[in-house]
């Protein structure tokens, strides 16, 4: 666009850092912060809120926090995106700073607070906004029951699980997440069998909650009961992953050589889970030599990735 000599609308600037900051192009944004002010938009919010968001996300909050303390008009959308980046680089006095200062706080407000907590294990902390929220919505419900079960409260982390007015999939696999962290496979397996309607998601957090917990013939059955007809539902990467490490634990190769040949059926391309996976069953069943050179073939295309 620039080579044809047109200027950009304030909207080309906003959607080209958006696409920065997707794909971690920081020299790009920065060489677009320039044009910024050569094209002189930097009184423009939507603009100004995109530049934060990148710095944010980018994890430059120095640089964020001069462009926004420079806007003349800020909107909600700027301040959640100057405690996500507070947050994110774990600073979490400073995200609370901010989040005291914001005149209008919506519902990413009050869960990216409630979520910063519960990833430190602070969930005095967490409760006590969760308390204070004017509404609650299904996410925050959700982010509380996250942070008690990681942090091992899982009483309580089910004691809000029972309490929610509402459900959604992410709720069922958050709660089977915190037990199968416990190491409790039955109390996950009683969630996942209340569940009615069951998606790929839910087998896939049943099924690694086995494989975690060393219960590795219950985790391939599972697969196996996955696979029949009336299931209907379509494996993912996530899914084989999941039963390569069971087959691990078991020295089950037979089962891999068709999971191998069901995912080149389905087109399912190599990534990084899977071929950890695939080189720490290699290993533990003595075929060295498939192992290194699964790893040799990950690595060089990881090299490729980075000089592109």
């Amino acid at each position: 666009m620039q080579r044809f000599g047109l200027c950009p609308s304030s909207f080309a600037i906003s959607s080209s850092l958006k696409a920065c900051v997707r794909i971690g192009y920081e020299i790009g944004g920065i060489s677009i912060h320039g044009q910024v002010h050569k094209f002189g938009f930097c009184g423009v919010v939507y603009v100004q809120t995109a530049l934060v968001d990148f710095y944010s996300k980018l994890g430059s909050m120095g640089v964020a926090r001069k462009v926004f303390d420079e806007m003349v008009e800020k909107n909600v959308v700027s301040w959640n995106s100057m405690l996500s980046g507070f947050l994110k680089s774990g600073d979490l006095a400073m995200a609370h700073s901010v989040f005291d200062e914001m005149p209008d706080k919506d519902v990413v407000s009050w869960n990216s607070m409630i979520s910063g907590y519960g990833k430190e294990g602070n969930m005095e902390q967490a409760c006590a906004l969760f308390r204070l929220m004017p509404e609650r919505y299904i996410a925050s419900w959700n982010a509380m029951i996250s942070g008690y079960g990681d942090c091992g409260k899982i009483e309580l982390a089910r004691s809000f699980f029972d309490a929610m007015p509402r459900r959604n999939n992410v709720s069922w696999i958050t709660m089977i997440s915190g037990y199968s962290k416990s190491g409790d496979v039955e109390s996950a397996w009683d969630v996942f069998d209340q569940m009615g309607e069951k998606d790929i998601l839910l087998y896939n957090s049943i099924i690694a909650c086995y494989a975690q917990n060393s219960r590795s013939k219950e985790s391939r059955q599972l697969f196996n009961k996955m696979l029949e007809r009336n299931v209907n539902i379509q494996t993912d990467k996530m899914m084989f992953a999941s039963v390569i490490s069971a087959c691990s634990q078991l020295g089950d190769l037979i089962l891999v050589s068709w999971i191998e040949a069901y995912m080149n059926q389905l087109g399912i391309g190599m990534d990084y889970h899977l071929a950890t996976a695939l080189i720490d069953l290699y290993a533990k069943c003595g075929i060295v030599d498939k192992a290194y050179n699964l790893f040799r073939v990950r690595k060089r295309r990881i090299g490729l990735l980075i000089l592109q």
